[in-house]
């Protein structure tokens, strides 16, 4: 049975994308893990989608990928530039 030694992840900003009147930020994770199966060690790195940042005309709003609303408060925290990022989205 494989044993997951280690497992990071972080979460930076993707491409915007204009979709008609709305634009659509990603926020994307690369997640890290790195496991052992007896003595054979597996090292994997995956990019994953964490949020999508919408701002149309009801305003800015962010979801997760389940479609339940975030808080930008807590996202702020959490991904490095989303604040100058948003400034001009």
């Amino acid at each position: 049975m494989a044993e997951t030694l280690v497992e990071r992840r972080s979460v930076h900003l993707g491409t915007p994308v204009l979709a008609g009147p709305a634009r659509l930020l990603p926020l994307v994770a690369v997640v890290l893990r790195v496991r052992r199966t007896g003595a054979v060690w597996h090292c994997t790195a995956n990019q994953e989608l964490h949020a999508l940042v919408v701002r149309d005309a009801q305003g800015l709003r962010a979801f997760d990928l389940a479609g339940t609303p975030l808080a930008l408060p807590a996202l702020r925290a959490q991904v490095a530039g989303l604040d100058a990022a948003l400034a001009g989205f």
